[in-house]
C-alpha cells in the first residue's frame, strides 16, 4: 500500500532547504517500521531512537507531509531543529564547534610541535567540488611506511554531525598528550600506524558552513547536483558491497537523504576512500556518526549473523564496557537495515583487501541530537576515549581481542637431574597465535574433599563467583551469562590432577536453567590434559534432538539445588584431570549453571617458581620430587594470556620416564648402535634424534626392543633420546 506514496513522493521534487522537526510515530512492531522507512523514502538511522511508544526520529518538512498521508498515528515533539541547535551556540561561527579549517590549522600545530609520531597532512584525493581530503598518521615514524597494523579513525561522513568531528580531534590531542607518558598509548603508537580521516564530506560540512555559519545546519548528505532540481548522495550507502540490496536500505529517490546515487561508488568521496582502504594495511576501522549512543557491526544490509559475529560482539563489548553504548548488527540495534554502508564493503569485499574488523560509532543521545550543546561537547568526546583506545588495542589483528588458547604439556624427559618440558596448543585461534609463554611450578598437592567455591583457587578458566545464589554461602561458582546473539561457550578446569579410586565419583550441588535439548553443561576427563571426553552421570542424557551434543550431558532446568554425580568407572587406577563446560547456541536467553561444593577438589598449594617469556614450546626445568608439577600459559602479541594449563608432575607421569642409553660408533659400517636398558612393564620405546639440545625432536622409529642402528659418520653432531611408553 506504500507505492502510491512512493510516487507521490517522486513528483514533489524542490530545490528549498527543508525545515527539520522531530517527531514521534507510534508504531506496533517491526513491520511497522520497515514500512515506515519505506514510506518515507528511507530513514536515517543515526538518529533513530526508540521510546515507549514507537520511535522518534528527525524528518524534513517533506518527509512529514508524506507521514500526513500514511495513517500512522505521530507527534511532532520538536518543530524546529535547526532554531533549537541555533539557540545552543554561541555567537561565534559554527559555536564551539571546529570548522575543517580551523581543525586542520590545530593539527598542523601539532605537528611543528611533534613531528615525531604525527605526520604532516595528506591529501588522499579530492571531493566533488574539488576539496582536499585530508589524512593523517600517528605513529613513532610517521613518515614511513613500516608495515605495521594499521586502524583508520574517520568522521564527518555525514555533514550535519558536527560531535563526531570533535571526537576525532580530542583523541588525536589525546594520544599526542600521552605519548612517552601513559604506556598504553606509548605501546599503542609505538607498534600501530593510526590514521585519521577527520572529514570525509568537506562538501557537504561546507554548505552547512554556508547556509548556517553559526552552526545548526541539517544537511547530510554531499552536494552533488542530480540533474533533477535535487542535491546530494548519501556517502553512507553509495559504498559497493550490498549496493542497492533493497529501497528499504537506502532510497533509489534523489530527494531522499539516504539517496545511494547512481551506481555503487558513484561519487568522488567513496571512491578516495576506497583506493585510501585498498592501499593499506587497514586492519580496523571506526567511523563516527551521530547520534544514539549506539556502536553497530556489520552485517548491516540484511537481518544476518556474520561468521565473525563472536569476534564483533567481543571486541564491541570491550570497547562499551565503560560509557554503556548498545552494541549490534544494524537490526539487532535500531531493528531497522540499512546497505552500501562502509562497514559491510570493508568486512565483506575481499578482493582488493582482507577483512576489516570495523565499527560506526553513534556518538551522543536523543537530547543531544545531532547539534549537542556546547557544555555536552568534552563530556561526549571523553566518553568515547576509552572506547577507541580498546578499539586500537583489538586492531592489531581480526581476532586480536582473544587470548590464545590454553597450552598442555606433552612430555617431560629427564635431563642429567633436570626436565626438558615440552607443550603444545591444540586448537589455537586462528591469526592470534601465541608469541611467548610462562612455566609455573607448583607444590603442596593436597586433596581437601569438596570445594566449598568460596573462591577460584583450585579451577582456572570463564566461569565465574557469584552470590546471587549459593548451596553453601557466601559464593558458587557460574557459568555466566553474555550476549544471546552469539554461540557461547564457558569451560572451567581443575588444575590439579586425581588418582581415580575404585567406586569414586565427581559430585556438586547444581542448580540450572538450561534451555532443553540446546544448551548442554558437560563434565569432561582427560588423561593428559590436551584431549577431553564427556562422561556420562546420575543427571545426563544422551537425547539430542537438535544434532548438537557432543556426548552425555545435563540440559533442562533445575529449579532447586540438586546434587548430581558422574561416574569415573572407566578410569580406575588413572591419573584424571576434570573440567566443566557449558554450551549455548546462538539465539539462546542463557541464564548458565550454578554449582557450589564441588568434589573431589585437589589443589597446588604453593606457587614455587615462574619462568617468564619463554620463546620456545620447551624449557629445560630443574628435577623435584613428586609433590611437585609445572603448568604453562600463552601469552599472545597484545599481551593477553590464555588460562594456565593443568599440571603435569614429571616425577610422576609414564610417559616421561627414560631409560638409561648407551651409544656406540662403529667406524666399519659407519653408524652408530644405540641401545638401553628395560623398563619394567614397557610395551614399546620411542628414539628421537636432534642436532640441538633444545631440538626439535625426530622420531626415528618406535620398538619394543632394546637397541636401534643409524647410518652417520662423526662428523655430523647429533643427539639422540629414548622414551619408554605404553608403561602400565
Amino acid at each position: 500500500m506504500f507505492a502510491r506514496w512512493l510516487v507521490t513522493a517522486m513528483l514533489l521534487a524542490t530545490s528549498a532547504l527543508a525545515q527539520w522537526q522531530q517527531v514521534e510515530v507510534v508504531l506496533r512492531d517491526q513491520d511497522d517500521l520497515r514500512d515506515l522507512g519505506t514510506a518515507l523514502g528511507g530513514v536515517d538511522v543515526c538518529g533513530l531512537v526508540h521510546t515507549e511508544r514507537g520511535v522518534s526520529l528527525p524528518l524534513s518538512a517533506r518527509q512529514v507531509e508524506l507521514l500526513r498521508d500514511t495513517g500512522f498515528d505521530f507527534a511532532v515533539q520538536i518543530a524546529d531543529l535547526e532554531a533549537l541547535f541555533a539557540e545552543r551556540l554561541s555567537t561565534r561561527e559554527y559555536g564551539a564547534y571546529h570548522t575543517p579549517d580551523e581543525a586542520y590549522a590545530t593539527i598542523d600545530s601539532l605537528e611543528a610541535l611533534h613531528p615525531n609520531i604525527i605526520g604532516p597532512r595528506v591529501s588522499i584525493g579530492t571531493s566533488l567540488e574539488g576539496r582536499d581530503i585530508w589524512a593523517i598518521r600517528v605513529s613513532d615514524n610517521p613518515t614511513l611506511d613500516e608495515g605495521e597494523p594499521a586502524a583508520l579513525i574517520n568522521s564527518y561522513i555525514h555533514a550535519r554531525e558536527a560531535i563526531t568531528l570533535e571526537v576525532v580531534l580530542h583523541f588525536l590531542e589525546y594520544l599526542i598528550d600521552g605519548y612517552g607518558i601513559d604506556s598504553r598509548v606509548t605501546r599503542l603508537v609505538d607498534e600501530r600506524e593510526i590514521w585519521f580521516v577527520p572529514v570525509v564530506n568537506p562538501d557537504g560540512v561546507a554548505y552547512n558552513i554556508q547556509t548556517n555559519p553559526n552552526g545548526g545546519g541539517m544537511w547530510r548528505k554531499n552536494r552533488r547536483n542530480n540533474g533533477d532540481g535535487n542535491f546530494g548522495v548519501d556517502l553512507n550507502r553509495n559504498f559497493g558491497y550490498g549496493w542497492g540490496w533493497d529501497d528499504e536500505g537506502s532510497s533509489p529517490y534523489t530527494w531522499s537523504t539516504t539517496y545511494r546515487g547512481s551506481g555503487p561508488f558513484s561519487e568522488p568521496e567513496t571512491q578516495v576512500y576506497r583506493d585510501f582502504i585498498n592501499s593499506r594495511n587497514i586492519r580496523a576501522s571506526l567511523t563516527y556518526h551521530s547520534y544514539s549512543n549506539l556502536v553497530i557491526y556489520p552485517w548491516d544490509y540484511v537481518d544476518v549473523h556474520t561468521p565473525d559475529h563472536a569476534t564483533f560482539n567481543r571486541v564491541s563489548a570491550l570497547m562499551t564496557e565503560e560509557n554503556g553504548y548498545y552494541c549490534g548488527t544494524a537490526y539487532d540495534a535500531v531493528g531497522y537495515l540499512t546497505n552500501g554502508g562502509t562497514e559491510d564493503w570493508l568486512y565483506g569485499d575481499t578482493l582488493e583487501h582482507d577483512p576489516v574488523l570495523c565499527f560506526t560509532v553513534e556518538v551522543g543521545s536523543y537530547s543531544d541530537n545531532f547539534w549537542p550543546s556546547e557544555s555536552r561537547i568534552e563530556p561526549l568526546c571523553e566518553e568515547n576515549m576509552e572506547l577507541l583506545m580498546r578499539f586500537l588495542e583489538a586492531g592489531r589483528d581480526f581476532y586480536g581481542t582473544w587470548p590464545p588458547a590454553t597450552p598442555c604439556i606433552t612430555s617431560g624427559l629427564p635431563d642429567n637431574h633436570r626436565y626438558t618440558l615440552s607443550w603444545e596448543t591444540p586448537d589455537p585461534m586462528p591469526q592470534n597465535e601465541a608469541v611467548s609463554y610462562d612455566l609455573c611450578r607448583v607444590s603442596g598437592y593436597q586433596d581437601t574433599g569438596a570445594d566449598a567455591m568460596n573462591n577460584t583457587d583450585r579451577w582456572s578458566g570463564s566461569w565465574r563467583l557469584s552470590s546471587v545464589s549459593s548451596y553453601s554461602a557466601p559464593t558458587c561458582l557460574h557459568s555466566y551469562p553474555e550476549d544471546r546473539n552469539q554461540d557461547n561457550e564457558w569451560i572451567m578446569q581443575l588444575s590439579a590432577d586425581v588418582e581415580v579410586a575404585l567406586g569414586q565419583l565427581v559430585e556438586c550441588q547444581m542448580k540450572s536453567s538450561l534451555t532443553l535439548y540446546h544448551e548442554y553443561l558437560y563434565l569432561e576427563v582427560s588423561t593428559d590434559g590436551c584431549e577431553w571426553t564427556p562422561v556420562d552421570g546420575d543427571h545426563t542424557t544422551a537425547l539430542d534432538p537438535y544434532g548438537i551434543s557432543d556426548g552425555p550431558a545435563i540440559t533442562g532446568y533445575m529449579n532447586d539445588w540438586t546434587l548430581v554425580s558422574w561416574s569415573l568407572a572407566d578410569y580406575v587406577g588413572e591419573c584424571v584431570y576434570l573440567r566443566l563446560r557449558q554450551t549455548a547456541p546462538e539465539g539462546t536467553p542463557s541464564e548458565g549453571v550454578y554449582i557450589d561444593d564441588f568434589s573431589p577438589a585437589p589443589v597446588w598449594m604453593n606457587i614455587e617458581e615462574t619462568l617468564a617469556d619463554i620463546a620456545d614450546t620447551s624449557a629445560l626445568v630443574s628435577q623435584y620430587g613428586e609433590d611437585t608439577g609445572w603448568m604453562v600459559r600463552a601469552q599472545d602479541a597484545d599481551e593477553q594470556t590464555s588460562c594456565w594449563s593443568v599440571v603435569a608432575r614429571p616425577g610422576n607421569d609414564p610417559w616421561m620416564q627414560s631409560p638409561a642409553m648407551s651409544i656406540e660408533y662403529r667406524s666399519a659400517s659407519s653408524s652408530f648402535l644405540i641401545s638401553w636398558v628395560a623398563v619394567a612393564t614397557a610395551v614399546e620405546y620411542r628414539v628421537e634424534k636432534a642436532t640441538s639440545m633444545q631440538g626439535p625432536w625426530e622420531e626415528l622409529l618406535v620398538t619394543s626392543g632394546l637397541s636401534c642402528s643409524e647410518q652417520r659418520d662423526t662428523s655430523q653432531q647429533g643427539f639422540y633420546r629414548v622414551t619408554a611408553i605404553g608403561v602400565e
